[in-house]
């Protein structure tokens, strides 16, 4: 949601004073507003069109990598108009189950984007898939996009802790969480949402259908590799030192204390927001976010 005016970036969103994500619609003239990551100063501005967006104050440049690649984002994205459970069923199922309710077209179409070349318009529309919101959600986090906060459509590090201060269940929601091990018993995934600023943690068991040998072994090539050593033994072992991922699922349920006991290898439960489970149904419901190996 980036728009260049005089080789200066504009944004769709900013921060204002208290720390609250503002739509550049709903600004006001003369307030001052910052980049929802670096900070840098910005302003309202219009577009000749007549489009609202934030413009950097002169004389300031963007300090964060975030900033600075998300820029480069031609196409920008919205969850505004958007219903949550509408788009993540859209995500984890090919048509949606008879006890739901009929889907919208509205919630998810990108018919009203406006698509145009042209430098003085703001292109933006709805979000379809998890590698857009993998490229722009360190932007839009902590806000709110119409009627609904982010966290109603991505649970994260960063609103985990206002997510979790109510009582509202998990349901259908996408989340950002890091990999841990695979249940190679039971063909699962383990999953942790960790925030050391929040002080707590939550753990995430993707359970894939059974029978579905070859779709557990494609997803397990993903995530680890069996290493044997020489003596014959072997074990597993993480592809990757740090695997962050964003998981979209239509039924999230907590399970109770016996449950979390028989899969958790942790020796306590202080802060541990408990273990959520869903099942695997396609691809489109996992995004892998770069790994880190350092």
């Amino acid at each position: 949601m980036i728009l260049k005016i005089e080789d200066r970036a504009g944004l769709l969103y900013a921060k204002d004073k208290g720390g609250n994500l503002i739509e550049a619609k709903d600004a006001a003239n003369g307030t001052p507003y910052f980049c929802p990551i670096c900070n840098c100063s910005m302003h309202p501005a219009t577009t000749p069109k007549g489009e609202r967006y934030f413009a950097r104050s002169a004389g300031t440049q963007h300090t964060n990598s975030v900033c600075i690649t998300y820029e480069a984002i031609k196409k920008k994205h919205t969850f505004a108009g958007m219903d949550p459970y509408t788009f993540i069923l859209s995500l984890c199922r090919v048509t949606p189950r008879k006890d739901t309710k009929k889907d919208n077209p509205s919630s998810h179409s990108t018919g009203n984007s406006i698509n145009t070349n042209d430098d003085s318009s703001v292109g933006v529309s709805h979000f379809s898939s998890l590698k857009q919101i993998d490229k722009e959600i360190d932007i839009l986090d902590g806000g709110k996009m119409g009627n609904h906060n982010i966290s109603d459509f991505v649970l994260t590090y960063k609103n985990a802790k206002s997510f979790f201060s109510g009582n509202a269940p998990l349901g259908a929601r996408i989340v950002l969480c890091r990999f841990v091990r695979v249940d190679t018993k039971n063909h699962a995934f383990i999953f942790e949402l960790f925030s050391k600023s929040a002080g707590l943690s939550a753990t995430f068991r993707l359970e894939i259908k059974k029978n579905n040998d070859s779709v557990y072994r494609d997803l397990k090539d993903i995530f680890i590799t069996y290493k044997e050593v020489e003596n014959g033994t072997g074990h597993y072992v993480k592809n990757h030192r740090i695997q962050d991922v964003l998981i979209a699922c239509d039924k999230w349920e907590l399970l109770n204390r016996s449950q979390c006991r028989d899969i958790c290898n942790k020796d306590h439960c202080n802060n541990c927001k408990g273990i959520f489970q869903a099942v695997y149904t396609n691809p489109k419901q996992i995004y892998l976010r770069s790994p880190e190996d350092r």
